[in-house]
């Protein structure tokens, strides 16, 4: 293995009169690793001592060791690396520098020596959250891993529903904030992370449920920080499923394609690299219960992610990041009950561009600036004109609803990292401003729906108002300051505050953070934190009530009944959440650590549309549902969790959660979906009281590995309805039976024709087990409580090549 480090001895006796050691840690392409873990170890006397690097990857101590010692550096998503020094000479006045450098965990196709990482307990750490790498990204089996976002509920705390969307510790997704490279990447509207990105151009994925900076505003769910791979001096190919299946279905046709490639290098070598990941697919959906040629759904879909980085100089980085996303399904929503003419052509699209500059001043300064844009574009239009008609079966006409819409985000953040201070301790300022600036366009229109009973009577019929085109803008503008204050060796205390403001809102908000870290000893630490935190404004909310008016008008009582939605963003306060936590963590052995964590979230001012007072209008009903900030949300989880490496073997991460998820208004009307009910407190859509997550891997031989990943949790509440969409009973009263999973990957290596390939077979569900994702929910209907979307035994292959040895 080509040597990480280098030894620099540096004298300057002019300049300090003591003996010191300084170690400088960077990554494989010169950039400073920050909050890196440092144990110096003297073989003589065993005495330990440790330190963590700041943010230019430095950490100082004030006497140098003599004699045997050794230096191990360490940090998540990185191999270790170790230095011995058998004998440091002493100069008397002379300051010594080791320059040390981690290199990213990766997936190789050359073997390496790396040095065996046991579990790592931070002192300094203060954030409560999970972070995992792109090793085990490929290693772990789940779902759909050519999707980074089905990975997220490998992470503690992270549930995914049946829509695809990602909940941290009981909180809506739009309350959790998805950034990639430290830019915004959901949708600038909507707060949904909706943007594609292929799993093998994911470096690590980190999570802060709670406890952490000021510095992310608009999160009082967490922060999802997702980090691209980078190039190093080596090129670098690899290609997944770049072959087809196939399938008999009406004959044989090609089934899914799904090929995702990636290419790295140098563009100079020590200066400047790209990474380039291209993903594309293509897929036939064949319904078998519908007529030929008018049984199918071709879906198509490409994506890329392009990073470079820059080194101008060994003090200023330059790195750009660009994102695409181009999806389009040509009949999407054909089932055996919605035939080809009541299906939609769905086009979507999502991108990013930003560009980073870093700046290492002498003076121990740090100074980070970000500009950068993304966008999100939704677009269906039905096959036709017709009446959209609903039968008890089944579907037939033209689907009712066309629609278009567009979101944007400018987005401009500066920080500056000061020069350490010593007063009472050590002192890591940290200050920053943000701006951004948000659009909304939307245009839809919708056509009649008729309702007919099991004679094929009609029993309801359904119209809109027109509705113009709309846009919304807002801006947001905000400031933090954090102090990182290590009171002494074993106590660390964050304090920080941020300021925002929304023009939308013509409001200011306020958010004091505060969180601390005690080190018991050098297997244990206790951490513990409280803050203020506040949602993003959502366009989407405010521009509801521009979509129009609808009528519905029952054949059994010729009265119509007319339904409205209001808004007013001068009556609406920022949603806010007091959230506290606590924790402990013990390293039970070298290589495993036990984490127990209790938190709690108290929200209030959250908006939610309440139904009016029903009015007559000559012989007809009007409701009206207004906007308003009288949402409560509450949430208590206890989490209990054991992660590491048992053996060099094998690695392992288990844990279990008991938590509970309750909203004061748990309905979300809109035009499309009016339900009625009187609101109440109960559990949100997404609770789940037990939830048990275990996965790993363990390799059996030099080339043949088993991956493995398990789930089990209650089943999600949901609402049970009459044919009115009238709430029986209290909100969410039932749920989906309880949901388990075991995925089971067995994947070996072999070269052929000189070059690495992996070849990965298993089977997803190995059980077997239901897992239903709908329900027929209608109290009215014979088919009550029949649930569908049953999950399978599904059988998988990967072929991945790898390059040359």
């Amino acid at each position: 293995m080509r040597e990480l480090l280098r030894l620099l001895p540096f004298l300057f006796a002019s300049l300090l009169a003591q003996t010191g050691l300084t170690v400088m840690v960077v990554d494989e392409n010169k950039l400073p690793v920050p909050a890196a873990l440092l144990t110096i170890e003297n073989a003589e006397t065993g005495e330990v001592l440790q330190g963590e690097t700041d943010a230019f990857g430095r950490s100082e101590f004030s006497a140098a060791p003599a004699g045997d010692f050794r230096i191990r550096v360490e940090k998540k998503g990185f191999y270790p690396t170790v230095f011995r020094k058998a004998d440091l000479p002493d100069h008397g006045s002379i300051v010594a520098e080791i320059e040390m450098v981690l290199t990213h965990q990766q997936e190789l196709s050359e073997e390496v020596e790396v040095v065996s990482s046991p579990a790592l307990i931070n002192p300094r750490e203060t954030a409560s959250g999970q972070n995992i790498s792109n090793v085990e990204i490929l290693n772990i089996p789940f779902p759909a891993t050519r999707d980074i976002r089905n990975a997220l509920p490998l992470i503690t705390g992270a549930v995914q529903d049946y829509s695809g969307r990602i909940h941290v510790d009981g909180s809506a997704s739009s309350q959790t904030q998805f950034r990639l490279d430290g830019f915004k990447i959901d949708n600038p509207a909507t707060g949904l992370f909706e943007t594609r990105i292929t799993a093998d151009a994911v470096r690590s994925i980190q999570l802060q449920s709670s406890r952490f900076s000021t510095e992310y505003g608009n999160a009082s769910g967490g922060v999802f920080d997702l980090t691209s791979a980078s190039g190093d001096d080596h090129y670098r190919f690899s290609a997944t499923d770049f072959l087809p299946s196939f399938q008999n279905r009406k004959g044989f046709h090609l089934n899914n394609w799904t090929p995702r490639m990636t290419f790295s290098g140098p563009v100079a070598k020590g200066k400047a690299w790209f990474h380039q990941a291209l993903d594309g697919e293509y897929g036939i959906d064949i319904i078998k219960e519908l007529p030929v040629a008018e049984d199918t759904n071709q879906t198509w879909r490409l994506g890329g992610l392009t990073k470079g980085q820059v080194n101008l100089g060994r003090s200023h980085v330059l790195t750009g990041t660009w994102l695409f996303n181009q999806f389009r399904a040509n009949h999407a929503g054909i089932s055996p009950y919605d035939p080809l003419e009541t299906t939609v052509d769905d086009r979507r699209s999502a991108y990013l561009a930003g560009l980073r500059s870093q700046s290492y001043w002498r003076n121990g300064l740090l100074l980070e600036t970000a500009l950068g844009m993304n966008q999100n574009r939704d677009n269906f239009w039905p096959m036709g004109q017709f009446p959209y008609e609903i039968h008890l079966e089944r579907t037939s006409g033209n689907y009712y609803r066309s629609s278009a819409s567009f979101a944007r985000r400018f987005q401009f953040a500066v920080t500056a990292t000061l020069p350490i201070r010593q007063w009472r301790g050590r002192h890591e300022l940290k200050w920053g401003a943000e701006a951004d600036r948000t659009s909304f366009h939307s245009s839809s229109a919708r056509g009649p729906i008729q309702v007919f009973d099991s004679a094929g009577s009609l029993t309801r019929e359904v119209r809109f108002t027109p509705a113009a085109p709309f846009a919304l803008r807002d801006y947001q503008i905000g400031t933090f300051v954090q102090d990182r204050w290590n009171v002494s060796e074993r106590l660390l205390l964050e304090l920080g505050s941020r300021l925002d403001w929304d023009n939308m809102l013509s409001d200011f908000y306020f958010s004091p953070r505060l969180a601390a870290s005690y080190q018991l000893n050098q297997k244990s630490k206790l951490a513990a934190g409280v803050g203020l935190f506040h949602d993003a404004v959502r366009l989407d909310l405010l521009g509801r009530p521009l979509s129009g008016h609808r009528f519905d008008l029952l054949v059994t009582e010729p009265k119509l009944l007319e339904s409205s939605f209001t808004a007013d963003p001068g009556t609406l306060q920022v949603p806010k959440f007091l959230n506290w936590s606590a924790g402990i963590e013990r390293q039970l052995r070298d290589s495993l650590v036990l984490n127990v964590q209790v938190l709690g979230k108290s929200g209030l001012y959250g908006w939610a549309f309440e139904p009016g007072r029903e009015e007559r209008v000559e012989s007809n009903r009007v409701r009206h549902f207004r906007l308003t900030s009288r949402r409560e949300d509450r949430y208590r989880g206890l989490k209990l969790a054991v992660s590491g490496t048992p053996s060099p073997r094998h690695t392992v991460s288990a844990s279990y959660t008991r938590s509970s998820a309750r909203s004061s208004y748990l309905l979300d009307p809109d035009l499309d979906n009016l339900v009625y009910g009187t609101p109440g407190e109960g559990p949100v859509g997404w609770d789940t009281p037990h939830r048990v997550l275990a996965w790993g891997w363990t390799t059996l031989t030099k080339r043949l590995q088993a991956g493995y990943s398990l789930e089990w949790r209650s089943g999600f509440p949901f609402n049970v309805l009459n044919e009115n969409q009238e709430v029986v009973g209290e909100a969410n009263s039932e749920r989906f039976p309880n949901y388990f999973s075991i995925n089971l990957h067995l994947e070996r290596r072999f070269r052929f024709a000189n070059y690495e390939w992996a070849f990965r077979a298993g089977f997803n569900n190995l059980t077997d087990h239901p897992n239903p994702s709908a329900v027929n929910n209608n109290i009215d209907s014979p088919e009550f409580l029949s649930f569908t979307g049953l999950q399978d035994r599904a059988f998988l292959g990967r072929i991945r090549f790898l390059g040359k040895k």
